[in-house]
């Protein structure tokens, strides 16, 4: 199937889409070709084949997106090989999905490297209070950077913009560069530790931070900051230079599921969509483990405005960020017609960077509601504001007319108040148990992989400890205008002692790391069809070290026990 976008405009240029999309021979394509001849000699799938496959994609650790979504006013239905922009662009794989978008890599013929493209679905998403999307916008405006503020290079670049109309109706299409894993991935993957080693937590922070305060500095509030939006960037001689033969050869080929075996493998059984793809497509997993990443690893890029605005032009009263990341203001901001700003992502971000060195998140409600999560920040900050307190309409289910737990609240687990610098101190603490917990597992069995894994990640002296409390306690505060802002924080004492220095290592590692010959990663390519199913499972299986994990949950849930969480 070849699918040209009409309606076709351009976020860079619209002289050269309008040239693109009028020339005749981009879209004979040698790149496309291969592409296609690749996918015509795979051996047709056998039963135990297909069996095999229905396994793979339910007991996959990352789901798919589900293949209703593909009806009229949702996603755009892709194949292999299709064509966008005149034919300037080749889907050669599927790079993953979101909420309401699928990205893809593709071959962009007129620069001759691949690309990733993100499609998203065509009804306009609109939040509780109204709220539009206007990415394309948006991201317009952190393009213009006249002031090279350094937080822009943390900041994902949208290299050409474009609509795509399709059975399911108009789409939006934004190519980037192609890039790695999201960090909620990396620790998704965790092999026992679910935390970054030191060097990398501390250039991630800071490029967070400059990040967020170019972001700010340009009067757009993210708006949606939380680890699945935060992108492991890649030297583009690991993907973007590769021929679609050598992607082939490093990663495997696409990984093709039927579509009636994701239909079949839902509770619901509904319908499958007329305009839906006969396959969904496995994404290619381009990173790693959280554990094993190496200063080279830890360049980042924040990602997806699709929930982004500026304050300047329009007010928000609501916010989709996840419960664990979400600022408490949001939930008494539509009562109290406080419109959230900008430090709901200071907010956001203090809790990523709190997730980069503990197994845990600071305001982890266990079970993912926004109430049980101010529950969590009610124990560790005190009574909010008296205002909030009133307008927050469900507190008499939890608490008296004098601010105590009632005896038979709805809490599902006990929470023990606790100070905020006790609470962070304890979760970095709790890091170096895990790390010493695996180091020891190691020495058990005499295996020097586990042991050199658990040193790896490191551990932060007493007095980088201070510093990053220090540094969070600015960040967790009830009030928005009592926390530290964005700028702030990268002209802070803690950016000028460990966070640029932090940079300027891994931008060296980084350049380092391009200038060698690329090599086969440790990637996972699953081969349909060659009967190599099996091997690939259990070596993901491996390679992920169920072992361990099996021993880190036993562990924990043996914790909670008996701490009386459950």
């Amino acid at each position: 199937m070849t699918t040209q976008a009409s309606d076709s405009t351009s976020a860079s240029s619209n002289e050269r889409t309008k040239t693109v999309t009028s020339s005749e021979n981009i879209s004979a394509s040698s790149e496309r070709e291969v592409l296609i001849s690749l996918l015509n000699a795979r051996e047709p799938y056998s039963e135990d084949d297909l069996d095999d496959i229905s396994f793979a994609l339910f007991d996959d650790d990352e789901l798919e997106e589900f293949y209703t979504l593909y009806d009229e006013g949702g996603l755009h239905p892709v194949s292999l090989g299709d064509q966008l922009s005149g034919g300037r662009y080749t889907i050669v794989n599927k790079l993953g999905h979101g909420s309401y978008s699928t990205v893809w890599l593709a071959h962009d013929e007129l620069l001759n490297r691949k690309v990733a493209i993100k499609i998203t679905a065509t009804t306009n998403v609109c939040g509780k209070d109204g709220f539009s999307s206007d990415e394309p916008g948006i991201l317009r405006q952190l393009d213009d950077d006249k002031t090279q503020h350094p937080g822009s290079r943390s900041v994902l670049r949208c290299l050409d913009h474009f609509t795509l109309r399709g059975p399911n109706g108009l789409h939006q299409c934004f190519v980037s560069d192609p890039i790695r894993v999201t960090l909620a991935q990396t620790k998704f993957r965790s092999e026992g530790l679910w935390t970054f080693p030191v060097q990398v937590a501390r250039a991630i922070t800071a490029q967070l931070i400059l990040g967020v305060a170019y972001l700010h500095s340009k009067g757009v509030v993210h708006g949606d900051l939380h680890m699945g939006n935060v992108m492991l960037d890649m030297p583009e001689e690991e993907l973007a230079k590769l021929s679609v033969k050598e992607v082939v050869t490093k990663y495997g080929l696409p990984r093709q599921y039927p579509i009636e075996l994701c239909q079949a493998g839902v509770d619901f059984h509904g319908p499958i969509p007329e305009n839906a793809p006969p396959y969904i497509i496995g994404a290619m997993y381009l990173g790693d483990s959280c554990e094993k990443l190496r200063l080279w690893d830890s360049k980042v890029l924040i990602s997806d405005f699709n929930e982004s605005w500026q304050p300047a032009l329009k007010q928000r009263y609501h916010l989709n960020t996840p419960a664990k990341a979400c600022a408490p203001e949001a939930m008494v901001a539509e009562t109290l017609r406080q419109p959230i700003g900008f430090p709901a992502d200071v907010w956001a971000m203090g809790c990523i960077i709190y997730e980069l060195l503990s197994p845990r998140d600071v305001f982890d409600p266990v079970f993912p509601s926004f109430e049980l999560a101010w529950l969590r920040m009610i124990n560790i900050l005190g009574k909010p504001p008296k205002s909030w307190w009133d307008a927050w309409e469900e507190r008499a289910d939890f608490f008296d007319d004098e601010g105590n737990y009632k005896p038979n609240n709805k809490i599902p687990h006990k929470y023990l108040p606790q100070l905020l610098e006790d609470e962070l101190l304890a979760g970095i603490e709790r890091r170096e148990e895990d790390i010493t917990r695996v180091r020891n597992i190691g020495k058990k069995r005499d295996d020097n992989a586990i042991i050199s894994k658990a040193d790896a990640c490191g551990d932060l002296s007493a007095e980088e400890k201070q510093d990053l409390v220090a540094l969070l306690k600015k960040i967790f505060c009830w009030l928005p205008e009592e926390r530290a802002t964005a700028e702030d924080l990268a002209n802070g004492p803690w950016m000028k002692k460990w966070g640029l220095p932090a940079i300027a290592a891994m931008e060296q590692a980084y350049a380092d790391k391009a200038k060698e010959i690329p090599v086969t990663t440790s990637a996972m390519a699953v081969n349909h069809g060659y009967g190599a199913l099996w091997a690939n499972a259990w070596a993901s299986a491996a390679a992920r070290g169920l072992g361990l994990f099996l021993v880190q949950l036993f562990e924990r849930a043996t914790s909670a026990v008996t701490a009386g969480w459950w």
